[in-house]
Order: structure tokens, then sequence, then C-alpha cells
């Protein structure tokens, strides 16, 4: 700890005061406080992404811990196409919208799933994965099939999530009564079903795949997919984000055609899930 010994205080007092009324009042960095990705006075521009950094294989901690995926790897793509720099935030994915929507950051990379009710309130880039909704169990419970022999069961999903949603509507549609357990942090989520302390989660297939074996933990698919998720950007409707979209569209759409979203796809999934 450092210490300011009692003889010098007022002059250290002094020369904060005189710096501080030379210098005017300090405010928030632009990347910060400038909103729609870019920075005041013709600075750098700056494309703030929101994202887990706690979900392998599009968004993770590596070794160095360092942001690393799919999400991560096709994100600095883009914003390299369109000449930006990407400011990193990380949260909780039932936090990342709040703060979209409180202009803290731009848009979220994190597998955000296109539904009706999303495209209500934000503009999607064009889609970027596709996938399918699949159940995984504990290995050796042949028990669970369906989404219906969930009943009594304990299901756990990320919470905010689309698949929490989903869960509910069915739920309420079918009358199952599954026993739907919400988590902050989903990355516990793998665990508790392979520890039988959950039954079941549901994930989109091509990640479903490689977390397992990764894990190493003792899961295994039940039935078949169920819905199909198509994934992309979520950004806040406004005008200046209709210019934003636009070029990150532009350049995502590049990266598309010549093959790099491919590539990235087959690095970390194993297979092409960037096209339909």
């Amino acid at each position: 700890m450092l210490t300011v010994r009692k003889p010098f205080l007022s002059s250290v007092l002094a020369a904060v005061v005189l710096l501080s009324s030379a210098c005017g009042t300090q405010t928030a960095s632009p990347a910060a406080g400038a909103g729609n990705g870019s920075k005041a006075g013709g600075e750098e521009k700056v494309l703030r992404v929101g994202t887990s950094g706690r979900s392998v294989p599009h968004s993770y901690k590596n070794e160095k811990q360092e942001l690393d995926g799919f999400d991560v790897e096709a994100i600095k793509a883009i914003a390299d196409k369109m000449g930006y720099k990407v400011d990193w935030v990380t949260a909780d994915f039932s936090g990342l919208f709040g703060m979209l929507d409180a202009n803290k950051i731009d848009t979220i990379a994190n597998q955000v799933e296109i539904s009706d009710q999303r495209k209500e309130k934000y503009l999607f880039s064009i889609p970027y994965v596709y996938s399918g909704g699949q159940l995984v169990v504990k290995k050796g419970n042949d028990s669970i099939k369906s989404l219906q022999d969930l009943k009594g069961k304990k299901i756990a999903v990320g919470l905010g999530t689309n698949k929490e949603k989903f869960l509910r509507e069915f739920d309420n549609e079918k009358g199952v009564k599954m026993n739907i357990v919400t988590y902050e942090d989903p990355s516990g989520i793998v665990y508790d079903v392979a520890n039988g302390r959950a039954d079941a989660y549901i994930v989109d297939k091509a990640s479903g795949l490689v977390k397992i074996e990764k894990s190493g933990l003792p899961l295994q698919f039940a039935g078949e997919p169920f819905e199909d998720y198509i994934i992309a950007y979520p950004f806040v409707k406004n005008a200046k984000n209709n210019e934003l979209k636009d070029k990150f569209d532009k350049a995502l759409e590049e990266l598309q055609k010549d093959g790099t979203m491919s590539k990235l796809s087959m690095k970390f999934y194993k297979q092409d899930i960037s096209k339909k």
C-alpha cells in the first residue's frame, strides 16, 4: 500500500487541485462512451462486442486466458474487413442483451439465435451459423429420447437464453411438466448432467459434439434434433445501426464467399455449419 506522509499531504493536495483546474474534468473514454461502433474525433473506429467467454467452441478463454473460439475469430475477421478495432466486453449471457439495450456494446457474439420476438426489437446480421437443437443426457440414459420424455425430469438451461424461452413455451403448450433449472453460468451444466444432478440439457448439435469430445464427460445425444437454429449477430434498431449493420453484413458476406467462415467452422466444429 502507498502511504502519503503527513508533512507532504498539503502539498500533494495542492498539486492535485492545480492539475485538475488545468486539465478540466475527466470523461469516459471514447471506446466506452461513443456508440454505434466508432470513436469520436476521427480516431480509430471501434466495434464493441459482448460475449460470455465461457462456451466452447464459440467463445471461451484459452490456456493463455485470452478470448478464443469460432465467434471470437469470426468477429476479428469481420472487423478487420470493416477497418475496425474490436473492443471485447465479457459478461454472463443473461446480461448481454441488457448491455446491448443500454448501448454499452454494439452487438453480441455468442451464438444468438434469431427468433420472431427478438426480430421485433433487434436488427440481425445475415445468418452465419445453421444448426439444430439437440437433447444431451448422461451416457447410458436411454429413457429420454424426446422433449416429451422430460416429464418430471430436471432439464438444465442457460438463464435468459432462447433455449429457456423455447422450453417454457413448449412445456406450457404441451403440458409436459418438466423441471426447468436455469444457470447464470451455463458452463456448469454439462457437469451437472454428467454427475446426475440434472437429467438433460439442450444444445445446438454442432457445439454439442465438440463439447462432449473435449470434456471427456460421460454424455450422449438423446434422439434427433428437434428444432432448427439460425444464428446471427443482433444490433439495436436505430438509424445509425442500420448503417453499421450494412457495413458488417458486407464484410461477413465477403468472408462467406472467400471461404473464411467455412475454414473457421471446420477449425472449431470439424464441420461446415456456416451454410444451410
